[in-house]
């Protein structure tokens, strides 16, 4: 920016301007106020450059102004988004957290379910083991019981074979008996057996 014109050339006085003629006097005038023109114009022309700065700079502020309310918009829709995600979070943190434990007491529950199970387990298998001596202990007795059924019943054949042996004896036996009793009536009945009966009684008393 140039310098006012006034400060590179004085403006005359009274005394300098009373030894000059009309003519130099009004070519003089003329030049300085061409000169004051001049430095009107360069001082509107910074006044000009002055405020067209105001105004880039009340622009440019404007503009910033601008971008901070969009900055500080963008930024209050990043919180509510912000709270809005940790809100969310946090209700499936919780729903987590109930399901972790719905899930943990349903394991809990099976497990204790499964442990009663493996004891339930092991007693029947005791219990089967228990059965499993008792059956072989049924099926020993059973088997000596056959045994003792099957000796007997040789037992009670061969019996039942000296029975009827003994049986076919005392019917030879009977018949034989009956033929001595009845060949014992026949010599009673004889003469000669009543004659001699004195003599048995005799000898049946001295015997």
């Amino acid at each position: 920016m140039s310098a006012p014109a006034d400060s590179a050339a004085p403006v005359p006085g009274p005394d300098d301007l009373s030894g000059l003629d009309p003519a130099a006097l009004l070519q003089r005038v003329r030049g300085e106020l061409v000169r004051a023109q001049v430095t009107v114009l360069e001082l509107n022309d910074a006044l000009l450059a002055k405020e067209t700065e105001k105004a880039d700079l009340v622009s440019l502020l404007a503009q910033l102004e601008l971008a901070l309310e969009a900055k500080i918009t963008h930024l209050v829709e990043l919180d509510r988004e912000l709270n809005r995600r940790l809100a969310e979070a946090e209700a499936r943190a919780g729903a987590e957290s109930a399901e972790k434990e719905a899930r943990d007491g349903i394991i809990r529950d099976l497990v204790a379910r499964l442990d009663a199970a493996n004891r339930e387990i092991g007693a029947t298998h005791e219990l089967a083991g228990r059965y499993a001596e008792e059956a072989a202990a049924t099926r020993a007795t059973l088997e000596r019981t056959e045994a003792e059924r099957a000796e007997t019943a040789g037992r009670l054949a061969d019996t039942a074979a000296r029975l009827a042996g003994t049986e076919a004896s005392l019917a030879e036996t009977a018949a034989r008996l009956s033929a001595a009793e009845a060949e014992i009536a026949r010599m009673q009945a004889t003469w000669s057996w009543r004659l001699t009966r004195p003599f048995r009684d005799l000898r049946a008393r001295l015997t």
